[in-house]
C-alpha cells in the first residue's frame, strides 16, 4: 500500500464578549478533553488554532489549559497556527488592520509558546485573492481553505490534495485544500470510515505525481464535544480515542504531519488562482431564501439523475459578502468598524503605542 500524509488541523474559537459560562463550558466539554485524549496518544501530531480572544480568556480563567497546550508544542506534537487576533473575517478589514491583527497575534503566540508561527487560520474559510499580499506582508506562509474553492477554480478531485501556490503582485502564498468529505465523516461516522477513505486515496494511481498523497482535514474544534450530542459521542463513547488508535496502528502507511512540515517536505502542486469564496454551506446561506430553495431543488434533481458528483463543481451559492445585504444590521456594524478604524489611524503615534501594549501582554 502506498503511504498517505494526513494533515489534521483543528480550529477553536469563542468570540469576545461571549458569556464566561459559555467559555467555561466549551473548555470543559471540548477543548480540555480533546487535549487530554491527545496527551494519551503520543503518535498523534497535528496543527491547532486557538483564537486570540479565546486564549486571552483561558490565560485568565484556565491557565493550566494554556500550559497543557504549551507542553504539547514543546514536545513537537502540535504546531500552532496564527491568524487575526480577534477572529475577524480578514477580507472585510482595511489592509492595515489585517496586518496589525495578524502581527500582534503572531507576536503573542511566539512569545507565549516559544515557537515560530507560519500559518494563518481564515475565519469562515473566507478567501479573496486580494488577501494574498497583506497576508504575505504580515509574515504568513500558508493558509487552508475548503476543497470546494479549488473545484470552483476548475480542478478535478484527483488534484485536490497537497497545496498550491497563489500569487498577487509577486507575493507567493501556499494554500492547502481541506477535504469536505472528511469534514462530514469526522467525528460523525465510525473512525474506520475515515481510514477507508484514506486507504482509497493512498491506493489511487496518479500519473506524474508523487507516490505519497497529502490529505488535509480542517474544521472546528467545537465539533469534538461542544456541538449538541457530540460530547457523549466523542468522549463518553470513546470516538476520539478510537480514531487516534486507528491512525496509530497504521503508522506504517498513515503519516501524520503538520501543515508547516508539509510545506517544508513537499513541493507545491502548481500555481492556482481561487475565486472569492467561503465554505460551500456559507455560500448557500448568503443567498436570498427563494433563490436558495431553487438551488436545493436543482441539486435534488441532479442527485436523482445520478449526475450531481460530476456537476457539483459548477453549482455555486451566492457571494458571502451578500450577508451584509441580507442582514442590514451587519452592514451597519461593518460601516461602524470602518469609521472607527479610520479615526484610530489618524491618532498620531497610535501604531507604536498599540504594538508596545500588545508586546507587554
Amino acid at each position: 500500500m502506498k503511504k498517505v500524509n494526513f494533515l489534521l488541523c483543528v480550529h477553536n474559537h469563542q468570540p469576545t464578549g461571549n458569556f464566561d459560562g459559555v467559555f467555561e463550558m466549551a473548555c470543559k466539554m471540548a477543548y480540555e478533553p480533546f487535549l487530554e485524549v491527545l496527551e494519551r496518544h503520543p503518535g498523534i501530531r497535528l496543527t491547532l488554532h486557538f483564537s486570540g480572544c479565546l486564549l486571552d480568556w483561558m490565560e485568565q480563567h484556565r491557565p493550566a489549559t494554556v500550559e497543557r497546550i504549551a507542553a504539547l508544542v514543546d514536545a513537537n506534537r502540535v504546531e500552532l497556527m496564527g491568524g487575526g487576533y480577534y477572529e475577524p473575517i480578514l477580507a472585510m478589514l482595511p489592509d492595515r488592520d489585517k496586518i496589525g491583527q495578524i502581527e500582534s497575534f503572531r507576536e503573542y503566540l511566539e512569545k507565549r509558546f516559544n515557537t515560530k508561527i507560519r500559518g494563518a487560520w481564515l475565519t469562515e474559510r473566507v478567501w479573496e485573492q486580494s488577501l494574498t499580499t497583506p497576508l504575505v506582508q504580515a509574515g504568513v506562509e500558508y493558509v487552508i481553505v475548503d476543497d470546494s474553492h479549488f473545484r470552483n477554480a476548475g480542478l478535478q478531485d484527483d488534484q485536490l490534495d497537497g497545496y498550491y501556490l497563489t500569487e498577487d503582485q509577486g507575493n507567493l502564498l501556499s494554500v492547502f485544500s481541506g477535504s469536505e468529505r472528511l469534514r462530514y465523516l469526522i467525528p460523525f461516522d465510525d473512525p474506520c470510515k475515515t481510514i477507508e477513505l484514506l486507504g482509497s486515496l493512498a491506493d489511487e494511481a496518479r500519473e506524474g505525481w508523487a507516490e505519497e498523497r497529502i490529505v488535509a482535514y480542517a474544521d472546528d474544534g467545537e465539533k469534538f464535544g461542544f456541538w449538541p450530542e457530540t460530547h457523549k459521542l466523542v468522549y463518553e463513547e470513546g470516538w476520539l480515542d478510537r480514531f487516534f488508535d486507528e491512525i496509530e496502528q497504521r503508522a506504517y502507511w498513515i503519516n501524520l504531519m503538520t501543515l508547516g512540515e508539509a510545506v517544508d517536505r513537499f513541493p507545491p502542486r502548481g500555481i492556482i488562482y481561487l475565486p472569492d469564496a467561503s465554505y460551500r454551506e456559507m455560500m448557500e446561506w448568503a443567498m436570498p431564501a427563494d433563490t436558495l430553495m431553487q438551488l436545493e431543488d436543482c441539486t435534488a434533481q441532479l442527485k436523482e439523475c445520478g449526475v450531481y458528483d460530476q456537476t457539483k463543481r459548477f453549482l455555486r451559492g451566492g457571494m458571502w459578502r451578500n450577508f451584509k445585504h441580507k442582514y442590514p444590521e451587519m452592514n451597519d456594524m461593518y460601516g461602524r468598524m470602518l469609521r472607527i478604524s479610520e479615526k484610530v489611524k489618524n491618532i498620531e503615534g497610535f501604531d507604536e503605542e498599540y504594538r508596545d501594549a500588545q508586546m507587554e501582554l
